[in-house]
């Protein structure tokens, strides 16, 4: 048998076709291993010590077995798992945990999956701005395949990048995918626009170096909001609030892109979309979590395009806050507030949208504020027909296919503003 057995392992050596992890083989390499045992065992033992004697026999023979069992592997030809893969846990994440509820229960640790599920991923059309419903399918199957797939190559088809929302999403979620996906494509426009807002790091990508890189992409890089109870900055109680220093950069970013076309914000310009995005900010910081200290992503930036033979530039923004939906976090508002969120949800009802939609879109109209303090006061509750004025402003273009358009998703409520807006008059 142990001749046999060194016969094959030659071979298999010499030869690739052939593997000492063969199902045959395997059978021969367990009884090997257990004639081994029993040989260890044979031998007459006595005396007064003859069940202490016993007891460290068997665990030599366990032990000597062992080693040999060890020597014996590493003659296959199975490939082995890097010393990395063995880390792996399952990382929790609330927007995916959110999308696949089950997440937890699907997932297999990595050493007992099959080694030959290797998967190929392809991203079409990864915008949130424009396809939600197909992007969040894709970041769901993203989810399941991340729990139970050895590997996957992730690819990007998409020429351009159509929609920054869904990569800042996608970088989000990332540390709770990143063991699985290992490589992909993607092309170089792309690879210019995720250098460029420094999402590359979060999504652990690595290009390769190029010599033409070239200059059409101006960026807002990301800039990100932790609550206090897990930031880790030392100074997190003395510097300046995090979204004033945003809403300064922000309009930075603005006057850059502006330059390009010889213009440039105005003081009272400037002063106005600084405090239209940090309401926005503290608005996720104040909602998002019941405890007013939620967190929030921000990015955008500016692409200069080669379009039906002219240069055309393309501007995307994104904002992100995790945490409680909009809908939800209405349910704590004060009475008054709910009834009138009721009220037009009740009115309603017969148009097809959920009673979440509905509250979504109630709460973004004038006066509708969570915070009691505010209702009390009358004050509260604007700044959206401000974001619609942002939008229009910097359109330059009548055409509806160029016109701004805005997505916004809340739990499970989607809502798309397209053109042609109505515009309110402000009193």
């Amino acid at each position: 048998m142990l001749a046999h057995f060194r016969r094959l392992y030659r071979q298999s050596q010499s030869d690739p076709n052939v593997s000492i992890a063969d199902p045959d083989a395997v059978s021969l390499r367990k009884a090997l291993l257990r004639a081994y045992r029993r040989h260890l065992m044979f031998g007459a033992i006595s005396g007064r010590f003859l069940q202490k004697a016993k007891v460290a026999r068997r665990r030599y023979a366990r032990n000597k077995t062992q080693k040999l069992a060890k020597i014996l592997r590493r003659g296959t030809n199975t490939e082995r798992l890097p010393k990395s893969m063995f880390l792996v846990q399952f990382t929790p994440s609330p927007i995916l945990d959110s999308l696949v509820p089950s997440r937890r229960e699907r997932w297999i640790h990595v050493t007992k999956r099959d080694r030959q599920d290797i998967r190929e991923i392809k991203l079409e059309s990864f915008s949130l701005l424009e396809y939600p419903k197909e992007t969040i399918s894709a970041i769901k199957h993203l989810a399941k395949v991340a729990c139970t797939a050895y590997q996957a190559h992730l690819h990007f088809d998409d020429e351009h990048c159509i929609d920054i929302a869904s990569y800042l999403v996608l970088a989000e979620v990332w540390p709770a995918l990143s063991h699985v996906y290992q490589s992909g494509r993607i092309s170089t426009t792309i690879q210019d626009v995720i250098n460029a807002i420094r999402l590359r790091k979060a999504l652990t990508m690595r290009f390769p170096r190029r010599a033409d890189s070239r200059s059409d992409v101006w960026a807002f890089p990301l800039q990100r909001r932790r609550p206090s109870k897990i930031s880790k900055a030392p100074e997190r109680d003395l510097a300046p609030q995090t979204r004033e220093k945003v809403a300064d950069k922000f309009c930075d970013a603005l006057n850059d892109w502006l330059a390009v076309a010889g213009l440039q914000l105005t003081d009272k310009g400037r002063a106005n979309y600084a405090t239209l995005i940090g309401e926005l900010l503290d608005n996720a910081e104040r909602h998002s979590e019941l405890s007013k200290d939620g967190s929030w992503s921000i990015v955008g930036f500016m692409a200069r395009r080669r379009e039906h033979d002219q240069d055309v530039y393309r501007c995307y923004m994104a904002f992100l806050s995790e945490g409680v939906s909009i809908a939800d976090s209405l349910k704590t508002a004060d009475q008054s507030v709910r009834k009138q969120v009721d009220d037009y949800c009740q009115r309603h009802r017969q148009a097809g949208q959920s009673e979440d939609t509905l509250a979504t879109l109630m709460a973004l109209q004038d006066t509708i504020t969570r915070d009691p303090v505010a209702t009390a006061k009358r004050r509260g509750g604007t700044g959206f027909q401000e974001v619609l004025d942002f939008l229009k402003t910097f359109s330059t273009t009548e055409s509806p296919a160029d016109s701004p358009r805005f997505t916004m998703i809340s739990g499970g409520s989607c809502i798309q503003l397209r053109p042609p807006y109505i515009f309110g008059q402000r009193f």
